[in-house]
């Protein structure tokens, strides 16, 4: 039937071999194959699977019969490397995914444009600086109201020990454990980043005859030059906060440690 045309509705019977285009539809036809198993709305350019009636460019509605292990759609790349579904949007737009409940949006999570930041609000519209959950692309994190941790929390930590000596060792993690029970560990504290951030160190282990001392960048009790904190007894801690460009003393025992 190479170069036909149908008016009129045309049924097939048995398989159909099509050899080059196609033109399903003209105008403001409708296409639709098998009921609601795909529909095409012509009038509004969009497409529908599951539904005759589709309300967006892309409308998927599974019944529970549909569904296989409450999967609606299945995606599977054979990339050995990795695979992604993209969400994109024009330079200056947010970039949400919605989660909803019979038809009202309850939650959204993307990419605040401005910052480029992750975000986690409830219901949907541009992101803001009040929202639940914030993660700058830094990593830093902001919570929204107050936050219940069920089972307690630990922080990132870094242990050091006598095979970590010298004065390379920087320590980064806001909780460091520190022993120099068999050799002298000498590591340094750098600059901060962000107004707020703490530091704390654990004296774990402690021998008098071997160094325990931290190297701080800028210390308040120098007057923001270099300065120095000294362990001399285990079981002692001291607690840190970035503030004014130095760092600053906020808790420390009465003794096992000093400040030059």
């Amino acid at each position: 039937m190479a170069g036909s045309s149908f008016g009129d509705d045309a049924s097939v019977s048995g398989s159909l071999a099509v050899s080059g285009s196609v033109t399903l539809g003209d105008g403001d036809d409708d296409v639709t194959i098998d009921g609601t198993t795909l529909a095409i709305d012509s009038s509004n350019n969009r497409v529908g699977i599951g539904t005759s009636s589709p309300s967006y460019k892309l409308h998927v509605n599974a019944s529970a019969a549909d569904t296989t292990s409450q999967i609606t759609a299945y995606f599977r790349s054979a990339d050995t490397d990795y695979s992604r579904i993209s969400v994109d949007s024009t330079a200056n737009a947010d970039t949400q995914i919605s989660f909803m409940n019979n038809g009202s949006t309850k939650w959204s999570i993307g990419n605040e444009a401005a910052a480029d930041s992750f975000h986690i609000t409830t219901g949907f519209g541009p992101f803001d600086s009040d929202n639940a959950m914030i993660i700058t692309s830094d990593g830093d994190t902001t919570l929204g109201g107050n936050t219940s941790l069920v089972g307690g929390y630990v922080l990132g930590n870094e242990t050091l020990t006598s095979s970590n000596d010298g004065g390379s060792v920087d320590v980064t993690k806001p909780l460091t454990l520190l022993t120099n029970a068999s050799g002298q560990l000498i590591a340094t504290l750098a600059d901060a980043t962000v107004t707020g951030q703490v530091k704390k160190f654990l004296c774990t282990g402690y021998s008098g005859s071997r160094s325990l001392a931290i190297t701080v960048s800028s210390a308040s009790w120098t007057g923001g030059s270099s300065g120095t904190i000294t362990f001399s007894a285990a079981a002692t801690f001291v607690h840190l906060v970035w503030a004014n460009s130095v760092w600053w003393v906020v808790g420390a025992p009465a003794g096992g440690v000093a400040f030059s």
